[in-house]
């Protein structure tokens, strides 16, 4: 199993996910602007792009999945897939100490994409 799989987050789910809601998500929140207009593009984007544009795009996700902002369960997949080769690695660190160490992430993973702080601070 992977942490993917343990979420149930692959990329054609993603990519489903982005073209289904990409149109109503960039009218939502400026931020999109600076990426791909073809949701298609955004892995490869994300990968490329400056960091303060990929910053911003994410903590654009990050405000759509949070609970306390647009409470966006498919914004979630999406702000957790971009993140999951880090988490992946995080799991693969401790396979040996825990088994099923992949759902624990997912779990951790999920909780902290629903909860991110995504305000500026003050």
């Amino acid at each position: 199993m992977s942490v993917a799989e343990a979420m149930g987050i692959s990329d054609d789910l993603v990519l489903s996910v982005l073209r289904q809601h990409w149109g109503r998500w960039s009218a939502q929140l400026e931020v999109f602007a600076t990426a791909p207009e073809d949701p298609g593009q955004l892995c490869g984007w994300l990968r490329t792009a400056g960091s303060h544009d990929t910053n911003d795009v994410l903590c654009g996700f990050a405000e759509l999945a949070a609970t306390d902002g647009y409470d966006d369960a498919d914004a979630a997949r999406v702000l957790a897939w971009a993140v999951l080769p880090a988490a992946g690695q995080l799991a693969r660190l401790w396979r040996r100490a825990l088994p099923d160490v992949d759902m624990h992430v997912a779990a951790a993973l999920w909780i902290e994409v629903r909860t991110v702080p995504w305000q500026p601070p003050d």
